[in-house]
């Protein structure tokens, strides 16, 4: 059947090896079992006794007593009454009633030692995966840790580049700065035209556009002969206006009338 690629079921086993048994081909009968260990097909109870009841009634006690081991070391079965009893019956005839005790101790202590090494196995394999568990977690954390480095490497190299172009731009804004306090003074209250001084404040407005400060900036900024202006040439230009016009409530109310907050 196996040959043909049919899957047969224990029944199907069964009744091959219980042919067998029948013109006691007793160890053909042992190798259709073993076949079916192989193809990983389970044994019911009736695959047991029908090998062990051939065994017995053969006189081959010795493989009756491996078989009837087999089978109580499987737990999905049972032996049966009848089959104990069998058993027995054959070990007192040859004087040996101990081994059916002794084969019991045997059993119970192999099923123990079998559940201490699958306990065992068990608490290895646990402890091996919380082990792999714990390597996955420093290493997502190194990653972690390492894009956090890396992140901070570049914006210490951005902030450097910064710093640096700054200070390439600072000396010479501060000469520039200098020059023109060397040369300025503050202008006092005069009385210009109005109209004069206003086209003196659209000029510093044009300047103050041209360097993309909006209107609504110079409204917040410049509202002080301090002017606070990023702009150098604006800051003098229009502290010297503000004082022109004597007093205006802000640099805004002067400026407004040649644009408009943006």
């Amino acid at each position: 059947m196996v040959e043909l690629g049919m899957r047969p079921n224990a029944t199907a086993y069964n009744k091959v090896i219980g042919g067998l048994v029948n013109v006691v081909r007793l160890d053909e009968a042992k190798n259709v079992f073993d076949q079916m260990l192989e193809e990983e097909v389970k044994p019911n109870v009736g695959s047991y006794e029908l090998l062990l009841k051939g065994f017995v009634d053969s006189g081959r006690l010795e493989d009756g007593l491996k078989t009837l081991k087999d089978l109580l070391l499987d737990d999905g079965v049972t032996l049966s009454q009848e089959m104990k009893e069998l058993v027995e019956e054959a070990l007192r005839k040859e004087g040996r009633d101990e081994e059916m005790g002794k084969l019991y101790e045997d059993v119970e202590r192999e099923k123990a030692e079998r559940l201490a090494r699958e306990a065992e196995e068990k608490a290895r394999a646990e402890a091996l995966a919380a082990e792999e568990e714990e390597r996955k977690k420093r290493e997502a954390a190194e990653k972690e840790a390492a894009a956090a480095r890396a992140s901070a490497a570049a914006i210490e190299a951005i902030l450097g580049r910064k710093k640096d172009a700054a200070k390439e731009e600072s000396p010479a804004a501060g000469g520039e700065e200098e020059n023109r306090s060397e040369t300025y003074v503050e202008s006092k209250p005069t009385d210009a035209p109005k109209g004069e001084v206003l086209a003196e404040a659209k000029e510093c407005c044009i300047s103050i556009m041209a360097a993309q400060v909006s209107m609504w900036d110079v409204h917040h900024t410049l509202n002080s002969t301090s002017c606070q202006i990023k702009t150098t040439t604006c800051r003098y230009k229009v502290s010297e206006i503000y004082n022109k016009v004597k007093a205006p409530s802000s640099c805004y109310r002067l400026m407004g009338q040649f644009a408009s907050p943006s």
